[in-house]
């Protein structure tokens, strides 16, 4: 895991990039698939990073992954902080229309095309950020 260094930075657009860093690996995830890319970059405590590795880790026991890329955030903005050292950054997550399949290809589920609004809540822990909860 190489996290970018513009999202190494305790600044709001580093608490933006990091942010925007999770959800691709949450697509990397999803798509290779590997249960071990989410977990360094989540709070211990964060029920929506366990639920999203759930994800993660079912694929990769049923041998299923995405066969392209799940999300996308379309817009992102820092909206505060809810303490010290954490930052809430609203962002606008499209989720793509996709497939999942199994590992001869032959698609198992699909997932429609929708757009949310969601508030992630980062906190600065040593020298990075770490996903606190998705609301």
């Amino acid at each position: 895991m190489s996290i970018p260094a513009e999202a190494m930075q305790q600044t709001p657009e580093g608490a933006v990039a990091f942010v925007k860093y999770y959800f691709d690996q949450v697509n990397r995830a999803y798509q290779t698939p590997d249960s071990n890319v989410l977990p360094p970059l989540g709070d211990p405590g964060c029920l929506s990073c366990a639920a999203l590795q759930s994800n993660a880790a079912e694929y990769v026991s049923l041998n299923q992954r995405f066969a392209s890329q799940a999300v996308e955030i379309t817009e992102a903005s820092v909206q505060g902080s809810s303490g010290p050292g954490q930052m809430n950054v609203a962002i606008q997550l499209h989720q793509f229309p996709a497939a999942v399949v199994d590992h001869t290809g032959n698609v198992v589920s699909t997932k429609d095309d929708a757009t949310v609004n969601r508030t992630v809540a980062v906190v600065w822990k040593g020298d990075r950020w770490f996903v606190f909860d998705i609301g």
